[in-house]
């Protein structure tokens, strides 16, 4: 909702979400009105089901989900885009500031990225079910997530104080 929020109105616009994961957000741009959203995510079978899901939600025709990693499987010549988004994913990027570049420079608007808080009640589970998983983690302070912004390039923004996250809804 803060995403749709922060990014109306969408008529038109194109955006791109990072980390897309399932679609979720991408198929909420959609029926907002969005022109086109692309959605990229490494995980095949997650892509798989953002294609199902945008297809079930009647904006197939304005969703387009690249299984690759961000910046490089990105075609270009779709940018600038008027937004870029990246919730759920910077848990998982050991260095988050070559991405924020890449997001900033791609863009001709706005930036909606969330982090990880380090300090939460859930993180010790949260850490225990990724070590379980093998899969890694990493989670931010408000200074670190601050600097890594400044170091990227990223100066105008919102830094939001959400129950297990910081959203950052930037202008760029």
């Amino acid at each position: 909702e803060l995403n749709v929020e922060n990014l109306g109105p969408l008529a038109g616009k194109k955006i791109l979400d990072v980390g897309c994961g399932s679609g979720r957000f991408c198929i909420a741009f959609a029926k907002e009105g969005a022109g086109k959203v692309v959605g990229i995510d490494f995980a095949k079978g997650m892509i798989e089901i953002a294609d199902k899901l945008a297809e079930q939600a009647g904006v197939a025709d304005r969703c387009e989900f690249v299984v690759g990693a961000f910046p490089d499987d990105i075609d270009r010549s779709d940018a600038p885009f008027d937004a870029c988004t990246g919730n759920g994913f910077f848990d998982y990027v050991e260095h988050p500031m070559p991405i924020i570049v890449a997001m900033r420079e791609l863009t001709k608007g706005k930036l909606i990225m969330s982090f990880p808080k380090a300090v939460e009640w859930r993180v010790p589970v949260r850490r225990f079910r990724f070590w379980l998983k093998g899969t890694p983690l990493f989670l931010y302070g408000e200074q670190q997530v601050r600097d890594i912004l400044d170091k990227a390039g990223v100066t105008d923004y919102e830094f939001i104080h959400l129950d297990r996250d910081y959203l950052v809804v930037a202008n760029v």
